[in-house]
């Protein structure tokens, strides 16, 4: 490989590792994937061949190549290349895509996890994702989260959030403080709840369970995509069981 294929690399690690969007795990295997892509045809492959590399990776069981492949496109190709731009190309990609086999019913191990929640579009789904996955919290718990029940406890390096759980009870979860810089932009809007949009109206009790339900409805759409993106089928609670098995594997571990 020549010293400018290495530079070219290089840069884009280091874009990649800058990205606070991205867990490390997801990070590693991009890296990993976009490395054999350039291996294989060059730094600027064409679409003929980017769509042949996601075929054979999708065949490996490796449909999460398509969003290397995103990242590598708008590094890049940000400025556009031959005329059309990085998110054009794209689009197109996205329908040579083979999926893989879609497991049912399955724990989902934390890489699996970085891969799904990467590949989630919308910032506010991808934070309610990984606050489901990191606390074990219920989808409907996190979406009615107000803004008044975040904290930062520095003393501690976590963010504190007070949800309401089952029975009406108050219960405190936790998150690690390097995830504050994903929770701020929601923190600065003019509404009391972190995802839903209220304009700091008063709502009944009534109101704000349509609220919820219609947030949930979008999200477990973009979740479940994002899965089945992956190669995977399972629902919200399948989420929060992997939170506990990850526990168990973590404890394990030790």
């Amino acid at each position: 490989m020549s010293i400018k294929y290495l530079d070219i690399l290089n840069n884009f690690e280091t874009n990649m590792r800058n990205n606070p969007e991205l867990m490390p795990s997801s990070v590693n295997t991009y890296l990993k994937l976009i490395k054999e892509l350039v291996e294989r045809y060059s730094v600027d492959p064409s679409v003929d061949e980017l769509n042949e590399f996601i075929a054979i990776k999708s065949r490996k069981r490796q449909p999460v190549v398509k969003y290397a492949i995103k990242h590598y496109l708008k590094f890049r190709w940000r400025d556009g290349f031959h005329g059309q731009k990085w998110k054009e190309i794209y689009d197109d990609l996205v329908k040579a895509k083979i999926r893989a086999t879609i497991r049912k019913n399955t724990y989902i191990k934390r890489e699996q996890a970085a891969d799904i929640i990467n590949a989630i579009d919308k910032q506010d789904h991808k934070l309610i994702s990984k606050i489901q996955y990191f606390t074990g919290a219920r989808a409907s718990e996190v979406i009615s989260i107000k803004k008044s029940d975040v904290k930062q406890e520095y003393q501690y390096k976590r963010i504190r959030i007070d949800i309401m759980g089952k029975g009406g009870r108050k219960e405190s979860i936790y998150l690690r403080d390097d995830l504050w810089h994903e929770i701020q932009p929601f923190m600065l809007t003019d509404n009391r709840y972190l995802f839903l949009k209220d304009n700091r109206e008063e709502w009944s009790d009534e109101v704000l369970r349509k609220k919820v339900e219609t947030q949930y409805k979008r999200y477990y759409e973009s979740l479940r995509s994002a899965a089945e993106e992956c190669g995977f089928k399972f629902a919200t609670h399948d989420w929060r069981r992997s939170f506990a098995q990850s526990l168990k594997d973590t404890e394990g571990a030790d």
